[in-house]
């Protein structure tokens, strides 16, 4: 190769550095995708973080609940669960991890010895 194709060569390359091949959209900003999911809104994410974090009884969540507190300051939000414990079956639902699955490849060209 002389040293005119190389110029050649690297001036084309440099012409597409950069440029991405495709559009890539990240996660955070589909519309559709629901980062506080199972939690349908993240007041109600927020509200049982608060309850869990700070440990609280279940009969003083049922309580809170019950006196619709929340829905005296927001008459437009409607709190997701209605109990402790389909608030803590939610935060379960949030922390399980997908299981590992696993399986064998064949090569069938590999070379086996």
């Amino acid at each position: 190769m002389t040293n005119l194709d190389s110029n050649v060569t690297n001036s084309i390359t440099l012409c597409y550095a950069g440029i991405p091949i495709c559009a890539y959209s990240f996660p955070e900003e589909d519309p559709g995708l629901n980062l506080y999911s199972p939690f349908r809104h993240h007041v109600d994410y927020r509200l049982a973080r608060l309850f869990n974090r700070a440990k609280t009884l279940q009969r003083n969540i049922e309580q809170f609940l019950q006196e619709g507190i929340l829905q005296g300051l927001n008459p437009v939000h409607h709190v997701q669960f209605r109990s402790a414990y389909t608030m803590y079956k939610l935060v379960d639902a949030a922390t399980n991890e997908p299981q590992w699955q696993s399986s064998v490849v064949d090569y069938p060209l590999l070379n086996r010895v």
